[in-house]
């Protein structure tokens, strides 16, 4: 199944990518939102559409398919599944070393204590 759902993301970026461009579909799109819209969109045909209305895309041909993904993809709102970036991470903070507080492992005050005769 997953390999299904993957093909059909790579079909709907193709046709995307042949519409509005190649660099806008892979830095500007953002593929979490399209694969959210697909299951989304997915659950909603099953129960509307029939097996009988599917049945208009059996006859068709590879490229006529590809037209009709084409015509399909001109009507995407690309800006629905901008990509957020975040910010630049923020450095992490230098490790600071005091000699005069060396670490001390939980192991060996766990050790010491259950050694220590308890009162």
């Amino acid at each position: 199944m997953a390999i299904v759902a993957y093909n059909a993301l790579a079909v709907i970026k193709a046709a995307l990518r042949q519409v509005h461009g190649a660099e806008t579909i892979d830095t500007q799109v953002s593929g979490y939102y399209l694969v959210n819209e697909m299951a989304r969109v997915s659950d909603s045909l099953e129960t509307l559409v029939t097996p009988e209305e599917w049945g208009e895309f059996h006859p068709l041909s590879p490229d006529a398919m590809a037209a009709w993904l084409l015509a399909t993809a001109q009507h995407v709102q690309l800006r629905k599944y901008r990509k957020h970036s975040r910010g630049p991470k923020k450095p992490t903070p230098a490790r600071t070393h005091d000699p005069t507080k060396p670490h001390v492992s939980v192991a060996r005050l766990l050790e010491k204590r259950r050694k220590t005769p308890r009162t």
